[in-house]
């Protein structure tokens, strides 16, 4: 049964990426107006929005970004290097109305980010398929 949990989990994934890809499409400029594309060094919004729906490419900023504004999230992150660390704070557009999910994430020495889950996450696990149903309703996008 394990590999069919990892199936699942692959092709959530897929669909996952699919939807931020086409939320892009669909939203390639900023609330003030300026084009993603203007913040892509060495390529143009196409190609990158190509690279981006491989299967195993490592999401960005601009990536994380249409995350939190696709699935109205709150998004804490952790940056840590030696022995700074520092957090920001990323958040959808001002016009959300709907209250905020909150997702904390670590970011070790500007290489790999991690899950940061709260001590007593397992009380929260069964509302998971709230983001689930979420992830389905903006797939509509």
């Amino acid at each position: 049964m394990k590999w069919w949990a990892a199936i699942k989990f692959t092709l959530f994934v897929i669909s996952f990426e699919f939807t931020l890809i086409r939320y892009l499409r669909k939203h390639p400029y900023k609330d003030d107006g300026h084009h993603i594309q203007s913040f892509l060094c060495n390529e143009n919004w196409e190609d990158y929005l190509e690279r981006m729906s491989r299967t195993r490419e490592w999401g960005d900023h601009i990536i994380l970004q249409a995350l939190v504004d696709a699935f109205n999230l709150k998004v804490t992150i952790f940056n840590v290097f030696e022995n700074d660390v520092r957090h920001n704070v990323l958040q959808p557009g001002a016009d959300t109305k709907r209250k905020l999910m909150q997702v904390f994430l670590g970011h070790i020495g500007e290489f790999h980010y991690l899950s940061l889950r709260p001590c007593h996450w397992t009380d929260l696990w069964p509302y998971s398929k709230y983001f689930y149903r979420l992830m389905l309703s903006c797939y509509k996008l």
